[in-house]
Protein backbone atom coordinates (compact mmCIF):
# COMPACT_ATOMS: atom_id res chain seq x y z
CA UNK A 1 0.00 0.00 0.00
CA UNK A 2 1.59 3.08 -0.86
CA UNK A 3 0.79 6.44 0.49
CA UNK A 4 -1.53 7.47 -1.26
CA UNK A 5 -3.65 5.00 -1.24
CA UNK A 6 -3.10 5.30 2.35
CA UNK A 7 -4.54 8.76 2.56
CA UNK A 8 -7.90 7.89 0.69
CA UNK A 9 -8.57 5.19 2.98
CA UNK A 10 -7.62 7.59 5.73
CA UNK A 11 -10.34 10.31 4.91
CA UNK A 12 -12.93 7.63 4.21
CA UNK A 13 -12.97 6.22 7.82
CA UNK A 14 -12.52 10.23 8.95
CA UNK A 15 -15.94 10.69 7.22
CA UNK A 16 -17.86 7.59 7.81
CA UNK A 17 -16.92 8.61 12.23
CA UNK A 18 -18.55 11.95 11.30
CA UNK A 19 -21.20 10.79 9.52
CA UNK A 20 -22.21 8.69 12.41
CA UNK A 21 -21.72 11.03 15.10
CA UNK A 22 -24.39 13.36 12.96
CA UNK A 23 -27.08 10.30 12.96
CA UNK A 24 -25.99 9.66 16.31
CA UNK A 25 -26.91 13.41 17.65
CA UNK A 26 -29.91 13.83 15.38
CA UNK A 27 -31.41 10.62 16.98
CA UNK A 28 -30.98 11.56 20.23
CA UNK A 29 -32.07 15.17 20.26
CA UNK A 30 -35.46 15.11 17.96
CA UNK A 31 -37.25 18.72 17.88
CA UNK A 32 -40.28 19.09 19.90
CA UNK A 33 -42.36 20.86 17.07
CA UNK A 34 -42.70 20.33 13.70
CA UNK A 35 -39.56 21.69 12.92
CA UNK A 36 -37.42 21.44 9.24
CA UNK A 37 -34.07 21.59 10.18
CA UNK A 38 -30.84 21.83 8.16
CA UNK A 39 -27.00 21.42 8.43
CA UNK A 40 -24.47 22.24 6.32
CA UNK A 41 -20.52 20.78 6.89
CA UNK A 42 -17.66 22.23 5.10
CA UNK A 43 -20.38 23.78 2.41
CA UNK A 44 -22.90 20.35 1.56
CA UNK A 45 -25.88 20.88 3.13
CA UNK A 46 -28.25 18.02 3.97
CA UNK A 47 -31.90 18.35 4.78
CA UNK A 48 -33.90 16.77 7.94
CA UNK A 49 -37.08 15.98 6.55
CA UNK A 50 -39.94 18.08 9.29
CA UNK A 51 -42.01 16.00 11.79
CA UNK A 52 -45.05 14.51 11.02
CA UNK A 53 -46.98 16.57 13.85
CA UNK A 54 -48.85 19.83 12.93
CA UNK A 55 -48.13 23.33 12.97
CA UNK A 56 -48.32 25.19 16.85
CA UNK A 57 -51.86 26.13 17.47
CA UNK A 58 -52.30 29.49 19.42
CA UNK A 59 -55.25 31.61 20.60
CA UNK A 60 -55.02 35.48 20.98
CA UNK A 61 -57.84 37.97 21.71
CA UNK A 62 -58.25 41.31 20.05
CA UNK A 63 -56.90 44.36 21.81
CA UNK A 64 -55.59 41.88 24.93
CA UNK A 65 -51.68 42.05 25.06
CA UNK A 66 -50.29 38.57 23.83
CA UNK A 67 -46.88 37.14 25.05
CA UNK A 68 -45.56 33.39 23.83
CA UNK A 69 -42.10 32.06 24.01
CA UNK A 70 -41.19 30.04 21.40
CA UNK A 71 -39.28 26.40 21.91
CA UNK A 72 -35.76 26.18 21.00
CA UNK A 73 -35.14 25.51 17.37
CA UNK A 74 -31.70 25.21 17.76
CA UNK A 75 -28.84 23.58 20.59
CA UNK A 76 -26.93 26.91 20.06
CA UNK A 77 -28.26 29.61 22.00
CA UNK A 78 -27.11 31.99 19.70
CA UNK A 79 -29.23 31.40 17.16
CA UNK A 80 -31.05 33.97 15.62
CA UNK A 81 -34.90 33.74 15.48
CA UNK A 82 -36.57 35.60 12.75
CA UNK A 83 -40.59 35.68 10.94
CA UNK A 84 -41.13 36.72 7.81
CA UNK A 85 -44.51 37.57 9.00
CA UNK A 86 -43.72 40.00 12.07
CA UNK A 87 -43.89 42.39 13.17
CA UNK A 88 -47.44 42.53 11.81
CA UNK A 89 -51.06 42.96 13.19
CA UNK A 90 -49.65 44.44 16.22
CA UNK A 91 -47.30 41.80 17.14
CA UNK A 92 -43.57 41.15 16.99
CA UNK A 93 -40.52 38.70 18.03
CA UNK A 94 -39.43 39.98 21.26
CA UNK A 95 -35.51 39.12 22.78
CA UNK A 96 -36.55 39.98 26.51
CA UNK A 97 -36.12 36.24 26.73
CA UNK A 98 -34.40 33.38 24.91
CA UNK A 99 -35.84 32.20 22.84
CA UNK A 100 -37.46 35.02 22.06
CA UNK A 101 -41.36 35.52 22.77
CA UNK A 102 -44.39 36.80 20.19
CA UNK A 103 -45.63 39.65 21.93
CA UNK A 104 -47.80 42.62 21.32
CA UNK A 105 -51.80 43.47 21.19
CA UNK A 106 -52.97 41.97 18.25
CA UNK A 107 -55.03 44.57 16.43
CA UNK A 108 -57.44 42.65 13.97
CA UNK A 109 -59.09 39.15 14.14
CA UNK A 110 -58.38 36.72 11.98
CA UNK A 111 -55.85 33.68 11.47
CA UNK A 112 -52.01 34.50 11.17
CA UNK A 113 -50.14 31.82 9.18
CA UNK A 114 -46.79 32.19 11.14
CA UNK A 115 -43.19 31.09 10.17
CA UNK A 116 -40.39 31.10 12.82
CA UNK A 117 -36.79 30.53 11.29
CA UNK A 118 -33.77 30.23 13.84
CA UNK A 119 -30.32 29.79 12.20
CA UNK A 120 -26.47 29.64 13.92
CA UNK A 121 -22.79 29.56 13.04
CA UNK A 122 -20.89 27.37 14.82
CA UNK A 123 -17.29 26.15 13.86
CA UNK A 124 -18.18 27.35 9.87
CA UNK A 125 -21.29 25.24 10.49
CA UNK A 126 -24.84 26.63 9.33
CA UNK A 127 -27.43 25.29 11.13
CA UNK A 128 -31.30 25.93 10.35
CA UNK A 129 -34.36 25.25 11.65
CA UNK A 130 -38.02 26.50 11.58
CA UNK A 131 -41.63 25.65 12.91
CA UNK A 132 -45.13 26.74 11.29
CA UNK A 133 -47.44 28.90 14.06
CA UNK A 134 -51.10 29.35 13.37
CA UNK A 135 -52.64 32.08 15.92
CA UNK A 136 -56.16 32.32 15.98
CA UNK A 137 -56.72 35.68 16.49
CA UNK A 138 -60.34 36.26 18.29
CA UNK A 139 -62.64 38.76 18.85
CA UNK A 140 -63.25 40.60 22.25
CA UNK A 141 -66.04 40.46 24.43
CA UNK A 142 -67.58 44.19 24.81
CA UNK A 143 -67.92 45.51 27.84
CA UNK A 144 -71.62 46.34 27.60
CA UNK A 145 -73.07 49.43 29.73
CA UNK A 146 -76.36 51.38 30.21
CA UNK A 147 -77.56 54.72 30.65
CA UNK A 148 -80.44 57.11 30.27
CA UNK A 149 -80.37 60.16 28.49
CA UNK A 150 -80.68 63.28 30.45
CA UNK A 151 -79.29 61.65 33.41
CA UNK A 152 -75.43 61.61 35.17
CA UNK A 153 -73.44 58.99 33.94
CA UNK A 154 -69.74 57.32 35.02
CA UNK A 155 -68.12 54.46 34.31
CA UNK A 156 -64.75 53.58 35.44
CA UNK A 157 -62.49 51.75 33.29
CA UNK A 158 -60.88 48.52 33.61
CA UNK A 159 -57.27 48.33 33.29
CA UNK A 160 -55.64 47.27 30.18
CA UNK A 161 -52.15 47.71 31.15
CA UNK A 162 -50.52 47.08 33.82
CA UNK A 163 -48.31 50.01 34.20
CA UNK A 164 -50.33 53.13 35.87
CA UNK A 165 -49.03 55.85 33.72
CA UNK A 166 -50.73 54.40 30.42
CA UNK A 167 -52.78 57.07 28.24
CA UNK A 168 -55.81 56.09 27.55
CA UNK A 169 -58.00 57.62 24.52
CA UNK A 170 -61.14 56.70 22.80
CA UNK A 171 -61.81 58.03 18.78
CA UNK A 172 -65.71 58.45 19.42
CA UNK A 173 -65.33 60.33 23.25
CA UNK A 174 -66.17 63.46 23.33
CA UNK A 175 -69.80 62.90 22.21
CA UNK A 176 -73.68 63.27 23.10
CA UNK A 177 -72.45 64.62 25.83
CA UNK A 178 -69.80 62.17 27.15
CA UNK A 179 -66.15 62.29 28.24
CA UNK A 180 -63.19 60.74 29.04
CA UNK A 181 -62.30 61.94 32.99
CA UNK A 182 -58.89 60.85 34.55
CA UNK A 183 -60.60 61.98 37.63
CA UNK A 184 -60.32 58.11 38.58
CA UNK A 185 -57.16 56.21 37.16
CA UNK A 186 -58.37 54.19 35.32
CA UNK A 187 -59.88 57.24 33.82
CA UNK A 188 -63.69 57.14 33.77
CA UNK A 189 -66.48 57.44 30.96
CA UNK A 190 -68.67 60.84 32.45
CA UNK A 191 -71.31 63.05 31.53
CA UNK A 192 -75.20 63.65 30.91
CA UNK A 193 -76.22 61.46 27.76
CA UNK A 194 -78.01 64.05 25.18
CA UNK A 195 -79.80 61.51 22.90
CA UNK A 196 -80.61 58.13 22.86
CA UNK A 197 -79.10 55.17 20.93
CA UNK A 198 -76.44 52.94 20.96
CA UNK A 199 -72.83 54.13 21.13
CA UNK A 200 -70.29 51.53 19.90
CA UNK A 201 -66.90 52.95 21.64
CA UNK A 202 -63.56 51.43 21.63
CA UNK A 203 -61.19 52.51 24.46
CA UNK A 204 -57.39 52.19 23.55
CA UNK A 205 -54.15 52.45 26.27
CA UNK A 206 -50.75 52.62 25.55
CA UNK A 207 -47.26 53.10 27.27
CA UNK A 208 -44.07 53.33 26.89
CA UNK A 209 -41.67 52.26 29.81
CA UNK A 210 -37.79 51.54 29.33
CA UNK A 211 -38.36 52.49 25.41
CA UNK A 212 -40.89 49.66 25.59
CA UNK A 213 -44.31 49.86 23.76
CA UNK A 214 -47.59 48.68 24.88
CA UNK A 215 -50.94 48.89 23.69
CA UNK A 216 -54.39 47.73 24.46
CA UNK A 217 -57.82 48.13 23.64
CA UNK A 218 -61.57 47.17 24.76
CA UNK A 219 -64.76 47.86 22.90
CA UNK A 220 -67.85 48.80 24.55
CA UNK A 221 -71.14 48.80 23.81
CA UNK A 222 -72.94 51.59 25.62
CA UNK A 223 -76.75 51.65 25.03
CA UNK A 224 -78.49 54.76 25.90
CA UNK A 225 -82.14 54.64 27.30
CA UNK A 226 -85.20 57.39 26.32
CA UNK A 227 -85.09 60.17 29.19
CA UNK A 228 -87.62 59.00 32.23
CA UNK A 229 -90.99 60.84 31.39
CA UNK A 230 -91.85 63.66 33.96
CA UNK A 231 -95.35 63.46 35.33
CA UNK A 232 -97.25 66.60 34.12
CA UNK A 233 -97.86 69.15 37.19
CA UNK A 234 -100.07 72.23 37.08
CA UNK A 235 -98.29 75.00 38.52
CA UNK A 236 -99.82 78.79 40.21
CA UNK A 237 -101.09 80.40 37.76
CA UNK A 238 -100.33 83.74 36.47
CA UNK A 239 -102.56 86.36 37.02
CA UNK A 240 -103.38 90.08 36.85
CA UNK A 241 -105.50 91.47 39.61
CA UNK A 242 -106.60 94.49 38.04
CA UNK A 243 -107.50 92.78 34.48
CA UNK A 244 -108.60 89.81 35.30
CA UNK A 245 -105.95 88.20 32.54
CA UNK A 246 -104.87 84.46 33.33
CA UNK A 247 -102.50 81.56 32.18
CA UNK A 248 -102.54 78.53 32.88
CA UNK A 249 -99.11 77.14 33.72
CA UNK A 250 -97.64 73.53 33.69
CA UNK A 251 -94.17 71.58 34.27
CA UNK A 252 -93.31 68.14 32.61
CA UNK A 253 -95.69 66.16 30.29
CA UNK A 254 -95.42 63.98 27.49
CA UNK A 255 -95.26 66.72 24.45
CA UNK A 256 -98.94 66.42 23.60
CA UNK A 257 -101.52 68.67 23.61
CA UNK A 258 -103.33 69.87 27.25
CA UNK A 259 -106.78 70.77 28.06
CA UNK A 260 -107.24 73.45 30.29
CA UNK A 261 -110.41 73.98 32.18
CA UNK A 262 -111.53 75.90 35.27
CA UNK A 263 -115.09 77.00 36.28
CA UNK A 264 -115.42 80.86 36.55
CA UNK A 265 -112.80 80.86 33.88
CA UNK A 266 -112.89 78.74 31.21
CA UNK A 267 -114.66 75.74 29.64
CA UNK A 268 -112.71 72.80 28.54
CA UNK A 269 -109.81 74.60 26.26
CA UNK A 270 -106.12 74.35 24.57
CA UNK A 271 -105.48 77.99 25.09
CA UNK A 272 -103.59 78.40 28.38
CA UNK A 273 -104.42 82.39 28.43
CA UNK A 274 -108.11 82.86 29.48
CA UNK A 275 -109.64 86.14 31.78
CA UNK A 276 -111.46 85.97 34.78
CA UNK A 277 -114.99 86.66 35.29
CA UNK A 278 -115.82 90.22 36.36
CA UNK A 279 -118.12 88.91 39.06
CA UNK A 280 -115.73 86.30 40.52
CA UNK A 281 -112.71 89.23 40.42
CA UNK A 282 -114.64 91.31 42.38
CA UNK A 283 -116.51 88.96 45.06
CA UNK A 284 -115.33 89.91 47.98
CA UNK A 285 -115.99 85.80 49.46
CA UNK A 286 -115.05 84.26 46.12
CA UNK A 287 -113.79 80.33 46.55
CA UNK A 288 -110.85 79.03 45.76
CA UNK A 289 -111.08 77.28 42.22
CA UNK A 290 -109.83 74.14 41.30
CA UNK A 291 -107.88 74.25 38.17
CA UNK A 292 -107.69 71.54 35.80
CA UNK A 293 -105.06 70.17 33.21
CA UNK A 294 -105.92 66.93 30.76
CA UNK A 295 -103.06 65.12 29.16
CA UNK A 296 -103.21 62.25 27.48
CA UNK A 297 -106.27 61.16 29.49
CA UNK A 298 -104.51 61.96 32.96
CA UNK A 299 -105.78 64.83 34.44
CA UNK A 300 -103.77 66.72 37.54
CA UNK A 301 -105.72 69.49 39.68
CA UNK A 302 -104.46 72.50 41.31
CA UNK A 303 -106.24 74.73 43.75
CA UNK A 304 -105.95 78.69 43.58
CA UNK A 305 -107.14 80.89 45.97
CA UNK A 306 -107.71 84.21 44.03
CA UNK A 307 -108.99 86.02 47.55
CA UNK A 308 -105.46 85.60 49.19
CA UNK A 309 -103.74 86.33 45.63
CA UNK A 310 -105.94 89.49 45.14
CA UNK A 311 -107.43 90.70 48.56
CA UNK A 312 -110.63 92.63 47.89
CA UNK A 313 -111.55 95.14 50.80
CA UNK A 314 -114.71 96.68 51.37
CA UNK A 315 -115.19 100.43 50.86
CA UNK A 316 -116.68 102.05 53.83
CA UNK A 317 -120.24 103.09 53.64
CA UNK A 318 -120.73 106.00 51.09
CA UNK A 319 -117.49 105.76 49.98
CA UNK A 320 -117.49 102.95 47.13
CA UNK A 321 -116.42 103.54 43.68
CA UNK A 322 -119.63 104.49 41.46
CA UNK A 323 -120.09 105.41 37.57
CA UNK A 324 -122.19 107.75 37.28
CA UNK A 325 -123.25 109.61 33.48
CA UNK A 326 -120.48 110.56 31.30
CA UNK A 327 -120.12 114.28 29.53
CA UNK A 328 -120.26 113.97 25.99
CA UNK A 329 -120.51 116.40 23.19
CA UNK A 330 -122.75 114.86 20.31
CA UNK A 331 -121.50 116.86 17.76
CA UNK A 332 -117.64 116.48 18.61
CA UNK A 333 -118.14 112.89 19.79
CA UNK A 334 -115.69 114.54 23.22
CA UNK A 335 -116.31 111.87 26.03
CA UNK A 336 -115.48 111.89 29.84
CA UNK A 337 -115.83 109.05 32.07
CA UNK A 338 -117.18 110.51 35.38
CA UNK A 339 -117.09 108.86 38.85
CA UNK A 340 -117.80 109.65 42.64
CA UNK A 341 -115.80 107.44 45.88
CA UNK A 342 -113.04 105.34 46.02
CA UNK A 343 -110.08 104.93 47.53
CA UNK A 344 -107.84 107.34 45.82
CA UNK A 345 -105.83 105.00 43.93
CA UNK A 346 -105.96 104.69 39.93
CA UNK A 347 -108.70 104.03 38.00
CA UNK A 348 -108.73 102.11 34.83
CA UNK A 349 -111.52 103.09 32.51
CA UNK A 350 -112.88 100.94 29.62
CA UNK A 351 -115.72 100.88 27.27
CA UNK A 352 -116.06 99.04 23.46
CA UNK A 353 -116.32 101.22 21.02
CA UNK A 354 -114.77 104.28 22.94
CA UNK A 355 -111.46 103.01 24.02
CA UNK A 356 -109.43 99.78 25.62
CA UNK A 357 -108.30 99.92 29.31
CA UNK A 358 -107.07 103.06 29.91
CA UNK A 359 -106.32 105.89 33.64
CA UNK A 360 -107.22 108.31 31.06
CA UNK A 361 -110.98 109.49 31.52
CA UNK A 362 -111.09 111.73 28.43
CA UNK A 363 -111.67 109.98 25.21
CA UNK A 364 -113.66 110.22 21.91
CA UNK A 365 -116.22 108.10 20.54
CA UNK A 366 -116.19 106.27 17.51
CA UNK A 367 -117.60 108.59 14.55
CA UNK A 368 -119.44 104.98 12.79
CA UNK A 369 -120.94 104.58 17.09
CA UNK A 370 -122.04 108.52 16.69
CA UNK A 371 -123.67 107.88 13.52
CA UNK A 372 -125.43 104.61 13.73
CA UNK A 373 -129.13 105.09 14.02
CA UNK A 374 -129.58 102.10 16.16
CA UNK A 375 -126.31 102.00 18.58
CA UNK A 376 -127.37 100.16 21.28
CA UNK A 377 -126.55 101.21 24.95
CA UNK A 378 -123.05 100.53 25.38
CA UNK A 379 -121.43 99.08 29.17
CA UNK A 380 -119.16 101.29 30.72
CA UNK A 381 -116.29 99.93 33.48
CA UNK A 382 -114.31 101.48 35.83
CA UNK A 383 -111.36 99.53 38.27
CA UNK A 384 -110.31 100.52 40.97
CA UNK A 385 -107.79 98.15 43.58
CA UNK A 386 -109.60 94.86 41.46
CA UNK A 387 -112.96 96.02 41.91
CA UNK A 388 -114.89 97.02 39.33
CA UNK A 389 -118.08 98.94 38.74
CA UNK A 390 -120.46 99.41 35.57
CA UNK A 391 -122.86 102.28 34.31
CA UNK A 392 -124.67 101.65 31.09
CA UNK A 393 -125.11 104.36 28.68
CA UNK A 394 -127.92 105.40 26.15
CA UNK A 395 -125.83 106.77 23.18
CA UNK A 396 -128.99 107.88 21.06
CA UNK A 397 -131.00 108.80 24.12
CA UNK A 398 -127.85 111.33 25.21
CA UNK A 399 -128.35 113.08 21.50
CA UNK A 400 -131.63 112.49 20.60
CA UNK A 401 -130.89 110.36 17.93
CA UNK A 402 -134.07 109.19 17.90
CA UNK A 403 -135.58 111.48 15.48
CA UNK A 404 -132.12 111.50 13.25
CA UNK A 405 -130.98 109.45 10.78
CA UNK A 406 -134.32 108.56 9.11
CA UNK A 407 -133.69 106.75 5.90
CA UNK A 408 -135.75 105.29 3.34
CA UNK A 409 -136.95 101.76 4.48
CA UNK A 410 -135.93 100.08 1.03
CA UNK A 411 -132.38 101.78 1.48
CA UNK A 412 -132.26 100.83 5.12
CA UNK A 413 -128.60 98.61 6.10
CA UNK A 414 -129.53 95.10 7.33
CA UNK A 415 -126.73 93.18 9.46
CA UNK A 416 -127.45 89.43 10.52
CA UNK A 417 -124.81 87.55 12.16
CA UNK A 418 -125.36 83.65 11.44
CA UNK A 419 -124.84 82.08 14.52
CA UNK A 420 -123.96 84.17 17.92
CA UNK A 421 -122.40 83.17 19.87
CA UNK A 422 -119.41 82.21 17.51
CA UNK A 423 -117.98 78.91 17.46
CA UNK A 424 -114.11 78.96 16.00
CA UNK A 425 -112.72 82.12 14.14
CA UNK A 426 -114.43 83.52 11.95
CA UNK A 427 -117.92 85.48 12.18
CA UNK A 428 -120.59 84.57 9.26
CA UNK A 429 -122.28 87.92 8.86
CA UNK A 430 -125.47 88.65 5.88
CA UNK A 431 -125.69 92.41 4.91
CA UNK A 432 -128.57 93.73 2.86
CA UNK A 433 -129.71 96.85 2.12
CA UNK A 434 -126.50 98.14 0.74
CA UNK A 435 -126.32 97.58 -2.80
CA UNK A 436 -124.43 98.99 -5.39
CA UNK A 437 -123.01 101.23 -2.04
CA UNK A 438 -119.39 100.44 -0.40
CA UNK A 439 -118.96 98.72 2.55
CA UNK A 440 -116.41 99.14 5.96
CA UNK A 441 -116.42 96.10 7.92
CA UNK A 442 -114.26 95.69 11.12
CA UNK A 443 -114.23 93.75 14.10
CA UNK A 444 -113.10 95.03 17.39
CA UNK A 445 -111.67 93.78 21.03
CA UNK A 446 -112.94 95.01 24.17
CA UNK A 447 -109.38 96.85 24.24
CA UNK A 448 -110.55 98.73 21.03
CA UNK A 449 -107.96 97.46 19.10
CA UNK A 450 -109.09 96.55 15.40
CA UNK A 451 -109.08 92.87 15.02
CA UNK A 452 -110.15 92.34 11.31
CA UNK A 453 -111.83 94.46 8.58
CA UNK A 454 -112.65 94.76 5.19
CA UNK A 455 -113.88 96.83 2.32
CA UNK A 456 -116.53 96.23 -0.25
CA UNK A 457 -116.24 98.64 -3.19
CA UNK A 458 -119.36 97.31 -4.96
CA UNK A 459 -121.89 95.50 -2.52
CA UNK A 460 -124.48 92.81 -4.03
CA UNK A 461 -128.16 93.01 -2.92
CA UNK A 462 -126.76 90.27 -0.32
CA UNK A 463 -123.69 90.28 0.93
CA UNK A 464 -122.35 87.24 2.62
CA UNK A 465 -118.85 88.10 4.45
CA UNK A 466 -116.87 85.92 6.94
CA UNK A 467 -114.69 87.96 9.01
CA UNK A 468 -111.81 86.59 11.44
CA UNK A 469 -111.97 86.77 15.19
CA UNK A 470 -108.41 86.49 16.71
CA UNK A 471 -108.49 83.47 19.51
CA UNK A 472 -109.73 84.79 22.81
CA UNK A 473 -113.46 83.94 23.91
CA UNK A 474 -115.20 87.19 24.99
CA UNK A 475 -117.04 90.18 23.45
CA UNK A 476 -116.19 91.83 20.18
CA UNK A 477 -117.86 94.70 18.26
CA UNK A 478 -119.11 94.66 14.96
CA UNK A 479 -119.41 97.76 12.91
CA UNK A 480 -120.41 97.47 9.26
CA UNK A 481 -120.73 101.01 7.42
CA UNK A 482 -122.20 102.24 4.09
CA UNK A 483 -122.50 106.10 2.93
CA UNK A 484 -125.00 107.32 5.30
CA UNK A 485 -125.77 104.66 7.77
CA UNK A 486 -123.43 102.12 10.29
CA UNK A 487 -125.02 99.31 11.93
CA UNK A 488 -122.59 97.95 15.29
CA UNK A 489 -123.31 94.81 16.90
CA UNK A 490 -121.95 92.87 19.63
CA UNK A 491 -120.35 89.49 18.93
CA UNK A 492 -120.02 86.61 21.81
CA UNK A 493 -116.73 84.25 20.59
CA UNK A 494 -117.17 80.57 22.81
CA UNK A 495 -114.06 79.10 23.46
Amino acid sequence: MNTTNTIRSLGRLIGLILLFSWNLQAESNPPRHPVQSTKSVNGLTSPIPPGPNSPISLTATAGVPFKYELPALLIDNNAIYTSPELPGNGLRLSYETYPPSIVGTPNATGVMNLTINATSHVNNQVESAWVPITLTVIAPTPISLTATAGVLFKYKLPILLPDNSASYTSPQLPSNGLNLSYDTYPPSITGTPNASGVMNLTVNAHSNVNSQEKSAWVPISLTVNPPIPISLTLLAPTYNCATGAFQFNTSGGDGSPITYFAIGVTGPTTNPDQFVDTGLRTAADAQPLLLQATQSGVTVTYVWNIRAQCPVTTPPPGGALTLLAPTYNCTTGAFRFNTSGGDGSPITFSAIGITGSTTNPDQFVDTGLRTASDIQPLLLQATQNGVTVTYPWDLKAACGRARVGQVEPERRLRVEVLGNPVVGEMVHIEVSGAESQSLWVALTNQQGLVVSEKRIGQAAALERLSVKLSRSAGIYLLQVSMPGQTKVMRVLKAD
